[in-house]
């Protein structure tokens, strides 16, 4: 590690809506950081919450600025207003959902910025795995993802426990013990920035970051046109709680998510997950709907993985292929017809 006079200034931005069951385990483990408290402050854009998310950040002793936002029920314009006001060499988007694993954590992001001036940012390759969450939060740590149909398309930004091997988009470029870095195209662009993702400021406001643009996918797009498109993939993870309720809570969750960002802002989106004019995205959504109404490859994924870490948890996979296949169509067409 660096000494602490070398690091850069870091602000963390968070979005909060009635977040009182995770904000204060996530605000506990960024207090526990060993990052320089005069060059860390945080940023946290609420959208009005009406629990006790407030008076959990005016207990906190960390340097927060909190800021109603002016779009509550939009979190990623949220984050678009948070970069907005952030001053810091470095940003972090890490989500009100998330836990930071170690102390070192902090210090183990932002180095590799460090280390090389060329990265536009660094994110982990995985989600933490933890024995004692929930089912479905040990399901997503576990397949890399709480989101089949970017797994499918081959888009996801973490990896799977089925491999220790870089098998997600991009160019390998270096190895080291620490992370990789992954070069990318416009054509090979993974759904990084969020769950835990640092950027140089400087770089992303080159993007479209207003408020009412702003994606946090989106953002790292647009400035691939300058020629950046390097970033570390640090070999660590992130804790992510996203679970609670039941599972079709959460896919009713996910077509809601669908409709206000994949469907309703489609005219201020410039990176989409599935992209009707890509052949190659075509053919995979329709391997994914072969796949998902079959259940054979779902169920092959869950034993695969089930003897790399057994756990039943895996067999979550082939249900809830099935069930947001069916919760994103619905989405889909109950949009169309509004």
């Amino acid at each position: 590690m660096n000494s602490n006079k070398d690091f850069p200034s870091l602000s963390i931005i968070i979005v909060t809506k009635n977040v009182e069951r995770t904000l204060p385990k996530l605000l506990q483990t960024i207090s526990s950081q060993n990052y320089p408290r005069s060059k860390m402050d945080l940023i946290i854009i609420d959208g009005r919450s009406t629990d006790k998310t407030l008076d959990t950040i005016a207990k906190s002793k960390l340097n927060v600025q909190v800021v109603q936002g002016k779009y509550p029920n939009d979190p990623e314009a949220c984050k678009g207003e948070g970069l907005n006001i952030a001053k810091g060499e470095i940003v972090g988007l890490i989500d009100s959902d998330n836990y930071l694993p170690h102390k070192n954590w902090l210090k183990k992001m932002v180095s590799p910025l460090m280390e090389n001036k060329n990265l536009v940012g660094s994110y982990t390759w995985r989600f933490a795995y933890r024995k004692s969450d929930k089912a479905l939060n040990r399901y997503f740590s576990l397949i890399g993802s709480a989101d089949p149909i970017g797994l499918y398309l081959g888009k996801a930004d973490k990896l799977s426990y089925i491999s220790d091997k870089w098998i997600g988009f991009g160019k390998v470029t270096k190895n080291t013990s620490q992370y990789f870095i992954v070069k990318f195209d416009k054509d090979h662009f993974p759904t990084l920035g969020s769950n835990g993702f640092f950027a140089r400021r400087a770089y992303l406001i080159k993007g479209k970051v207003g408020p009412r643009k702003f994606f946090h996918i989106d953002v790292p797009f647009d400035i691939l046109k300058y020629n950046l498109n390097s970033y570390a993939v640090v070999k660590d993870d992130i804790i992510h709680d996203t679970s609670v309720g039941s599972l079709i809570g959460y896919v009713k969750k996910r077509a809601n998510y669908m409709k206000l960002h994949y469907q309703k802002r489609a005219k201020d989106r410039r990176y989409f997950v599935f992209d009707a004019r890509s052949k190659n995205d075509i053919f995979r959504l329709f391997l994914f709907i072969a796949f998902t109404f079959t259940f054979i490859q779902p169920l092959y994924v869950s034993i695969k993985g089930y003897f790399k870490i057994r756990d039943g948890a895996w067999f979550l996979h082939p249900v809830f292929c099935f069930l947001i296949a069916l919760g994103y169509s619905y989405a889909v067409i109950s949009r169309k017809l509004t």
